[in-house]
C-alpha cells in the first residue's frame, strides 16, 4: 500500500458508502454520546477530526457548541460547508499535523479513521490532538476496528452491498 494513500482515497464511491450507512438518527445518538462523554457545558469549543461531511459538527453546533472540523477530503468538506448554515470552521488538513495549541475543551475522532494510520502516524495524530486540548480536556476515539472487536470474527473476504455499491473487504 502506498504511503499516505488516504489523501486521495476519500472521494467518489468511498464517500458514497459513508453517506449510505449513516443517517440523522444515528448522528443524533452519537452526538448525545459525545456530549455526555466529553462532559462539557454548552458553548465549549470542540475539535472534530477528521470530520468527514461534518455530520457530528453540524449536530453539535446546533446544540450550542463551537465547532472546528478538520478533514483531508475536499469533497466531504465542500459537502459540510453546503449542509450547514451554522458558524462552523471547516479546515482541510492532515489529522497528523494539527496546528492549534491548548485551544479545545474536547475533541473526538469518529468512524474508524484512526485505523487507517500506521503505528507512527497514529502516534503523530495522538500527539497533535494532545497539543490542541486544554489541560484536563477529554478526547474520544471511536473505532470498530480494535483487535478485541475484529479478531474473534475475522473473515478473510466479505462482500457488502450498500444500495448500488458493491464493496469487498479483505482482511489479513
Amino acid at each position: 500500500m502506498q504511503p499516505n494513500w488516504q489523501a486521495s482515497f476519500f472521494r467518489g464511491v468511498a464517500l458514497d458508502a459513508w453517506r449510505y450507512i449513516t443517517n440523522p438518527e444515528m448522528t443524533r445518538i452519537e452526538a448525545d454520546f459525545i456530549e455526555r462523554a466529553l462532559g462539557l457545558s454548552v458553548g465549549g469549543r470542540l475539535l472534530d477530526v477528521p470530520c468527514g461531511n461534518g455530520r457530528h459538527s453540524i449536530e453539535l453546533a446546533s446544540r450550542g457548541y463551537q465547532m472546528i472540523g478538520v478533514d483531508q477530503s475536499e469533497e466531504f468538506l465542500t459537502e459540510a460547508r453546503n449542509a450547514s448554515p451554522l458558524a462552523i470552521r471547516w479546515v482541510q488538513d492532515d489529522m497528523r499535523s494539527l496546528s492549534w495549541d491548548g485551544e479545545f475543551d474536547g475533541a473526538f475522532c469518529w468512524g474508524n479513521s484512526f485505523c487507517y494510520l500506521s503505528w507512527d502516524e497514529a502516534c503523530q495524530f495522538l500527539a497533535a490532538v494532545v497539543r490542541c486540548l486544554k489541560r484536563g480536556a477529554r478526547f474520544i476515539l471511536d473505532t470498530g476496528m480494535a483487535a478485541e472487536s475484529i479478531l474473534p470474527s475475522l473473515v478473510r473476504n466479505r462482500w457488502f452491498r450498500l444500495g448500488d455499491i458493491l464493496m469487498l473487504s479483505e482482511n489479513r
